[in-house]
């Protein structure tokens, strides 16, 4: 006695539509007994099969080339096929952290000269180069800080709550709470000097001894050659801007006016002669 479609249906979960398509493509046998069929057990071990391959990432198409060569060696065609998952899992991950570097900093990287670069080109260039989740002290920090903001402290889980804690931990070191307080003095003298021009002599020579201190710092030596002017006017200028959770927190703290004008002072020093220039290539 075999089994008929709604059995397939019910028990496994496969619909008519995508048995009818194993049978157009060949993985299964056509069915030569008129409108209702039966399966038999090896059919069922047959269907479970395409389903299983099918749900680890193979095409109908790679299945029916498996099936039809009785030389193939299963065990090479899964490893390439496990590479080539963490590629696309490594891909997903470098999209994931770009696009929360735009939730961040609520702009999207663009280029002025349209049609002047391919866009797997600039794609390329802008996961590499816009993406502050590069960093891994960054990451930890910016995925705690994005989880304070995301959820009550009633949803709060307690694998939640640890990372929170190990946050605090990090910022109750003596040594990190001077640097993060020696940098918010350079804010705070930067926003009080707003009546000034951006691009004055004095304001300018604030943000480059901000630029200085920020220099000899473990993430900035990390870093390396790249933590110039332009890569720090860059990856901090955007955190005054409106639109972005860094942003509005830093508006609350400086205000409107004063958190502008330390966005603009800071692309200026990197040669930026406007905010919009921040985000072109």
């Amino acid at each position: 006695m075999g089994y008929k479609v709604k059995w397939v249906e019910d028990h496994l979960g496969i619909s008519r539509k995508a048995l009818r398509n194993y049978e157009r493509l060949g993985l299964m046998p056509p069915n030569k007994g008129g409108k209702y069929r039966d399966y038999s057990d090896e059919d069922i071990d047959r269907i479970w099969s395409i389903k299983l391959l099918q749900g680890v990432g193979y095409s109908l198409a790679e299945i029916r080339e498996l099936m039809d060569n009785p030389e193939a060696d299963f065990y090479k065609s899964i490893s390439e096929k496990v590479v080539e998952l963490e590629k696309k899992r490594d891909d997903i991950t470098n999209f994931i952290e770009f696009a929360k570097t735009i939730k961040l900093t609520g702009r999207v990287p663009t280029t002025k000269e349209v049609g002047g670069i391919r866009y797997s080109e600039f794609m390329e260039y802008s996961r590499e180069n816009w993406n502050f989740n590069i960093e891994p002290k960054a990451a930890s920090y910016l995925d705690a800080m994005e989880l304070t903001q995301n959820v009550n402290e009633q949803e709060l889980s307690e694998i939640d709550i640890d990372r929170l804690e190990s946050l605090a931990n990090l910022m109750g070191d003596y040594k990190k709470m001077q640097y993060t307080y020696t940098i918010n003095a350079y804010y705070q003298i930067l926003s009080r000097m707003k009546s000034l021009d951006f691009n004055s002599e004095a304001v300018q020579a604030v943000v480059e001894q901000l630029f200085c201190f920020l220099s000899e710092c473990d993430t900035a030596k990390e870093i390396g050659e790249k933590y110039t002017p332009v890569f720090f006017s860059k990856f901090t200028a955007p955190f005054f801007l409106e639109g972005s959770d860094i942003g509005e927190i830093n508006i609350a703290t400086y205000g409107r006016e004063g958190a502008e004008f330390i966005a603009r002072a800071i692309a200026f020093f990197g040669g930026f002669d406007s905010l919009d220039d921040l985000y072109e290539l």
